[in-house]
């Protein structure tokens, strides 16, 4: 969600401008503000609650948070900044109301034709990826999502969960190692069932 410019009737505008006009009130600058918001929006809170009906819901409601803010909005940081906070609160808020939450094993079909017990190692694969980023904690999950997932820097992955780059050095190395302690089993069994390649 880098800030950028957005096609206006008769202007590009970047979003920090987009967003002024909608704290003026312009309903069309707020449409031009979801339609180049919305996806990456929805993509990044399915990060992060790992359902995607759920994640259509919380990106709706973060952009009628942006709405209803519009009034108080100042232009001191990226707009994109700013959703990707408001996003975040709404996903902490979700992990408290909802608890642990159920993961469906995602993943692409293989380019290849595996047979039926490799098909199956991959996705038992894929299910245990994701089971072992559900278990971990909010906020490294969060780290873990913006600079790994959303390429964000640590500095502004701080500015979005208002705290410091040493901390999220911090957040990201525990869940890196969480995870490679919770897939070192995994990982193991994958490659004792991968198919042998056969010798020309």
């Amino acid at each position: 969600m880098n800030s950028k410019r957005t096609e206006y009737p008769g202007k590009r505008m970047d979003d920090r401008e987009l967003m002024l006009r909608v704290k003026a009130g312009d309903h069309a600058a707020f449409e031009s503000l979801v339609e180049g918001h919305r996806d990456r929006t929805v993509n990044f809170l399915y990060r992060m609650v790992g359902d995607a009906d759920e994640a259509e819901d919380l990106a709706q409601e973060a952009f009628l948070r942006v709405y209803k803010a519009r009034r108080r909005y100042e232009p001191m940081a990226q707009f994109s900044t700013w959703l990707y906070r408001i996003s975040y609160n709404l996903a902490l808020s979700h992990y408290r109301q909802k608890g642990r939450r159920r993961f469906e094993a995602l993943g692409e079909a293989p380019a290849t034709n595996p047979g039926p017990e490799a098909h199956l190692a991959s996705q038992e694969t894929v299910r245990h990826v994701w089971e072992a980023l559900d278990a971990l904690p909010p906020k490294q999950r969060m780290a873990l999502v913006l600079t790994r997932f959303e390429d964000c820097s640590y500095e502004r992955a701080a500015e979005v969960m208002k705290t410091t780059k040493a901390a999220i050095r911090s957040l990201v190395a525990r869940a890196r190692e969480t995870l490679r302690h919770r897939l070192r089993a995994v990982i193991e069994v994958a490659a004792a069932t991968k198919p042998a390649v056969k010798e020309a």
